[in-house]
């Protein structure tokens, strides 16, 4: 599923509750964070090491030192999956939240709390009925990726100038949404718009062998080049100018309804 859908926002989960974080007692929907979240994305967050093999990626195995009584050394034990990893030589199967506190070596709540910040904010997970905090529709890691937007979900909204020096401010989408509704569809869909007119000018000029710029990839793949890569790029062009155009679609109409009445 591209999008979440209000259904799924309003969707009665499990609540559990948390004593032990730094602002005290606060209530989480767990479950829908543990169906959300995505382990490469978290272990990116928490900044393990990942390393990229071929279509997976491996990190070093933080429970090597209490399972086996020492660390790993040995990039390709454990390998990352879509909900945790798995250890090879420890012959396991790791969840997320698990490795979240093998990693840092915090508590259990702790470790739900860094989850949620990883998978774009607490709040998007706090069990508050109603609450206006939590955008209808959201971005997943792929589609974030192809509008330029994965992994820093922290996103330049403004430029400031103060005496000779221009900085930029910078927010998380969901503190966006907080702040302004309007603004945050704004900033997605217009993200959006100029990745489609990027991804269409490169399958004109590059995604064939009759484009008129096909020759630089030859040039640039040296003795690796074949010829099936422009048919593989067209196909990979094709699904993020496919990806643009729903997500222009989706949260270009819900500009145009506004903010939602609770």
């Amino acid at each position: 599923m591209l999008f979440s859908d209000e259904a799924y926002f309003m969707h009665s989960c499990p609540i559990i509750s948390l004593n032990d974080i730094g602002k005290g007692t606060w209530r989480m929907d767990i479950r829908r964070l543990v169906e959300d979240c995505n382990a490469e994305t978290v272990a990116e967050a928490i900044g393990m090491d990942i390393t990229s093999k071929g279509k997976y990626q491996y990190i070093l195995c933080p429970g090597h030192q209490a399972r086996l009584g020492k660390p790993d050394n040995h990039i390709g034990n454990a390998v990352l999956w879509e909900k945790g990893y798995y250890c090879y030589a420890c012959g396991c199967f790791v969840k997320t939240h698990d490795m979240v506190m093998e990693y840092v070596g915090c508590s259990s709540s702790e470790a739900y709390e860094i989850m949620a910040a990883a998978m774009g904010g607490v709040s998007l997970y706090e069990g508050k009925e109603n609450d206006t905090c939590v955008p209808r529709l959201r971005l997943n890691k792929e589609e974030a990726e192809v509008i330029g937007m994965y992994p820093v979900f922290h996103v330049p909204v403004a430029r400031k100038e103060t005496g000779l020096e221009i900085s930029t401010v910078y927010e998380g989408l969901y503190d966006l949404y907080q702040e302004n509704q309007d603004k945050y569809y704004q900033l997605i869909t217009r993200r959006a718009e100029e990745s489609l007119k990027k991804y269409l000018y490169l399958k004109e000029h590059y995604a064939s062998l009759r484009a008129d710029r096909a020759y630089m990839l030859y040039d640039l793949m040296g003795e690796a080049f074949d010829s099936g890569v422009y048919k593989k790029l067209d196909r990979e062009l094709d699904l993020k100018v496919e990806t643009c155009r729903k997500i222009i679609r989706l949260f270009g109409q819900r500009r145009q309804k506004g903010p939602v009445a609770h």
